[in-house]
């Protein structure tokens, strides 16, 4: 129950703070309209997030999405995103400090902020509040073999998630990122 109220109160906290971001392809907008997107982006990133909480579920306060398919679901908003925005996401792992494992698969987005199917928007400190044991790795260079290997095997059955589907992903993000482009003007 405690960690419940913990993982609880992380997600508040991270859906409702603003993060900071380095503003990389909007230098010629205005300070308002660079704030605007970036409003516009968190709040249907963390409704993405919503969604996929409700729709997945959660084991005793954590998203069943980051709990096995969370490389798979990596991989599927990387696609998604990457063929609709001209500002493109990376992969992200959540390594052990010796890089033996990975404890997490999830995407830093354009504006350096990060994405988890179960947190929603966040910048790397409060990230690192969750996986207090874990570095960052950014793939800088998407590499599908790197990102199976450390995903523990993509397109597998999840015990912790055992009604993930990547096609029910595929059109949870579709629907999310349309509604983004449309309100950002693809921005």
């Amino acid at each position: 129950m405690k960690k419940s109220v913990i993982v609880f109160s992380a997600i508040l906290l991270f859906s409702c703070s603003q993060s900071k971001s380095s503003k990389p392809n909007m230098e010629n907008l205005g300070n308002d309209s660079i704030t605007q997107v970036e409003n516009n982006r968190i709040a249907v990133l963390n409704e993405l997030r919503n969604e996929l909480l409700l729709t997945y579920g959660t084991i005793d306060g954590w998203s069943r999405v980051d709990m096995g398919p969370c490389g798979e679901f990596a991989y599927a908003f990387y696609e998604e995103w990457n063929s609709r925005f001209k500002d493109s996401v990376n992969i992200v792992f959540m390594m052990k400090p010796d890089g033996s494992d990975c404890n997490h698969v999830l995407v830093r987005l354009p504006d350096k902020n990060l994405f988890d199917a179960g947190l929603g928007v966040m910048d790397e400190s409060a990230l690192k509040l969750v996986f207090i044991e874990s570095r960052i790795e950014d793939m800088v260079h998407f590499d599908y073999d790197l990102l199976e290997k450390w995903s523990y095997g993509l397109h597998r059955k999840y015990y912790n998630c055992p009604n993930y589907s990547d096609s029910l992903s595929r059109s949870i993000l579709k629907r999310h990122f349309d509604k983004l482009a449309m309100q950002n003007n693809g921005r």
